[in-house]
């Protein structure tokens, strides 16, 4: 199977944009800086190109886009970016509308190769638990996102396989 060596990230996040903008993808691919919680950083350091979107920040030098990502346009908006629709590799990691973004991708025509998506472990894993659709941010309590059932049950209606829950 031949790969496109390209992966992208949303709930970025991770910082300021005062505090990363001096910051290159030659940082992130080195180890010079180490972001907390990036899931793509290990593929970075292995050449692969990266795309992020971000609700807050706009970062071109890092190739962080500022985008509101919801299920109605997340493809158009993986489109404009020139996202292929067979993707290597997206992380889902927004702490709310997880699952409804998933959804919208799919539905959407990608196809990614591999997908993470951050699950609520507060929900028992066979419950199909999720929040609302619109996005918001993390407030720090424990009612977010979805639960692993909802988001297995979303990704086979396209065929998607669970890998592992970690």
């Amino acid at each position: 199977v031949r790969t496109n060596k390209q992966c992208v990230e949303f709930g970025f996040g991770y910082g300021s944009q005062e505090e990363l903008i001096g910051t290159t993808t030659s940082d992130l691919a080195t180890g010079r800086k180490v972001l907390s919680g990036l899931n793509t950083q290990g593929l970075i350091r292995q050449g692969w190109q990266a795309t992020f979107f971000d609700a807050t920040l706009d970062l071109p030098k890092l190739n962080v886009r500022r985008a509101v990502l919801t299920r109605s346009g997340i493809a158009d908006i993986f489109r404009q970016a020139l996202i292929p629709e067979h993707v290597d590799f997206v992380s889902i990691d927004v702490d709310s509308v997880d699952v409804w973004l998933l959804h919208g991708l799919l539905s959407g025509g990608y196809r990614p190769r591999v997908i993470s998506v951050e699950f609520n472990p507060n929900f028992l894993l066979h419950q199909r638990i999720t929040c609302q659709e619109e996005w918001h941010p993390w407030t720090g309590r424990s009612v977010y996102g979805a639960s692993a059932g909802a988001i297995i049950h979303v990704a086979s209606m396209f065929s998607y396989h669970l890998v592992s829950v970690v």
